[in-house]
């Protein structure tokens, strides 16, 4: 305690030394009379108890005495060096109430009628007391660093010289430091795209100070002013296809500030897929396949993200042909959506419909509707048939070649000299023969495919003669008369290609109502024929059947064996024969 300073309750001593013995003196202290009590010789005591109703100041004391005889002596009437304080010190402090992004110092300022000379204070909310962990400063001032977030409740009081002791203050206002910013996220953040939009749900959260503006927005600024007000939890989607960012924006009561950016990917149209077109580069005929050709393939796959279209997204099942059943193209243009494959030899495919099914994946995966090209696989060579015969013909003739094939035949080839056709060689299903020969038919055919027919020789050789055989009379000749049995019918004949056939002997009355008679062998017996001219006819036929007819005329007269002359009339003879 500070003797220069006395408070309520403090005993104020007064202690004095008379220059001669005295009696009884009167003594005030603090206006208050108090009793003197001799200590031994000339030396007094006494003392005051200061209560509330003292007077604040330096306090006064009265001492009248006399001594023995009576005498009185000079009054003692004076103010003491201890000074009165009965009024407790008052602090204040200047926490505003407010939350503060960076360390915090708080100011407590005591005032006093006399000195104040320390502050006790806590910041935990305990309270504070001169033996506990409270923190003492010295003298009428003290600064509170603070530096770590959190509220603080700060409680103080002070003491003055004389020991009065404040009454523990607490701020009105709590120390508030928030130094941490808001943390937030959104989920369902892939590298890659989506192909359904997703529920994304948006976190954001403030442990101290709390959460003041909180937006999101679609590929603008958020901020404080700028976007959609949501809540811890919020549920929101993507806004369409393509490439959006998602800016979240969110400060705390501090001032404390958190930006937060993700990028989303959502694709949900599929690839589309046209224009597959197969090409044979071996035949140019890509309807039929065969094994051993070569063959491309093209096709055009558009997408909403077609600038992220690569081949590997892109496949084609060959495994019809003897290829693979998901081979990538060799080239992928994204501006014009065309791919190319590379040629594929074509081996180990069965005789079929075959098709070529294109597919696709874009970025997001989502699967393209997958387009066909059909071509057919004919590894099976065609065969061809002739009509030929063994006979002769004897005027045009046409052959018919006859192409089978379990498709298409695409071409037949021959030749007619027995030399072996080629692709060179002459083509069709016909073949006509006008003039005289023997021809040798070779002959073999393809199919739409290219499948090659080995080269057949036609069954029979094509006999043609349109030549008649030629013929003419030795005997009868010509204008000769006839009669009784004619042994001996000649004549000359020939044929000079398919050979003779046969020959005949025919006759007919020439009274224009007869018709031919076959004469069995040459001998022509004439007897039975009435007296007339009669046609005789030579049939000549060869083996191609050409007819060579060769007339003559001659007359059958008769034999006059016996007669007599009967008589002369006026205008007649009359004579009787027999034959």
């Amino acid at each position: 305690s500070n003797p220069s300073f006395a408070k309520v309750g403090n005993n104020i001593a007064l202690n004095f030394t008379s220059s001669e013995q005295i009696q009884n003196p009167v003594v005030t202290i603090a206006g208050h009379t108090v009793t003197a009590t001799n200590v031994g010789g000339n030396n007094w005591v006494t003392n005051w108890f200061m209560n509330g109703a003292d007077v604040e100041g330096f306090i006064p004391y009265t001492i009248d005495f006399q001594d023995q005889a009576g005498n009185p002596g000079t009054s003692v009437n004076t103010s003491s060096a201890v000074n009165f304080d009965k009024t407790n010190p008052i602090t204040t402090d200047d926490a505003d109430g407010l939350w503060h992004k960076i360390p915090v110092s708080i100011h407590l300022n005591c005032t006093d009628l006399n000195n104040c000379i320390k502050i006790v204070y806590t910041t935990d909310g305990s309270d504070p007391t001169i033996s506990g962990t409270a923190v003492i400063v010295l003298g009428n001032s003290a600064t509170i660093n603070l530096s770590l977030d959190g509220i603080y409740t700060i409680k103080y009081f002070a003491l003055d010289s004389a020991g009065n002791q404040e009454a523990t203050e607490t701020v009105l206002n709590q120390v508030k430091i928030d130094q941490t910013s808001p943390s937030g996220s959104s989920d369902n953040i892939i590298a890659g795209w989506f192909n359904t939009n997703p529920t994304i749900t948006l976190s954001i959260l403030d442990t101290l100070s709390g959460l003041n503006n909180v937006r999101y927005n679609w590929d603008a600024v958020a901020d404080a002013n700028n976007g959609t007000v949501f809540v811890n939890g919020s549920q929101i989607s993507i806004p369409g296809n393509g490439t959006h960012t998602l800016n979240i924006f969110a400060d705390d009561f501090a001032g404390n500030i958190f930006n937060f950016s993700a990028v989303y990917n959502l694709d949900t149209i599929i690839p589309v897929i046209s224009g597959v077109t197969l090409i044979n580069n071996t035949t140019g005929n890509s309807s039929f396949i065969k094994d051993g050709d070569s063959v491309s393939l093209t096709a055009t796959i558009t997408d909403d993200n077609q600038n992220l279209l690569t081949p590997s997204m892109i496949t084609a099942d060959f495994s019809g042909l003897g290829g693979g059943s998901a081979v990538n193209p060799i080239s992928y243009d994204n501006l014009t959506g065309l791919a190319i494959w590379a040629p594929i030899l074509v081996s180990g495919s069965l005789n079929a419909n075959v098709n070529i099914i294109v597919d696709s994946l874009d970025i997001a995966n989502n699967p393209a509707l997958g387009q066909i090209v059909s071509t057919i696989v004919d590894n099976i060579a065609p065969v061809t048939t002739d009509n030929t015969n063994i006979n002769w013909f004897n005027s045009s003739v046409t052959i018919n070649l006859n192409c089978f094939d379990a498709n298409l035949c695409a071409q037949t080839y021959y030749t007619t000299d027995g030399s072996d056709p080629t692709l060179a060689s002459s083509t069709g299903n016909s073949v006509v023969f006008p003039s005289n020969g023997i021809f040798t038919i070779k002959y073999f055919s393809v199919d739409l495919a290219g499948n090659v027919e080995a080269v057949k020789t036609a069954v029979n050789p094509v006999k043609v003669d349109i030549v008649k055989p030629t013929g003419n009379w030795v005997s009868p000749e010509n204008n000769t008369i006839l009669s009784g049995v004619v042994n001996l019918l000649t004549a000359n004949i020939a044929d000079d290609f398919s050979g003779l056939a046969s020959s005949q002997f025919f006759y007919k009355r020439n009274d224009g109502m007869d018709s031919f008679h076959l004469i069995a062998g040459n001998s022509w017996d004439t007897n039975p024929l009435a007296l007339d001219f009669y046609t005789l006819r030579l049939v000549v036929t060869d083996l191609a059947g050409n007819i060579t007819n060769v007339d003559q005329i001659v007359g059958i007269a008769t034999v006059i064996t016996t007669g007599a002359h009967v008589g002369n009339a006026a205008d007649s003879t009359q004579i009787i024969w027999d034959t």
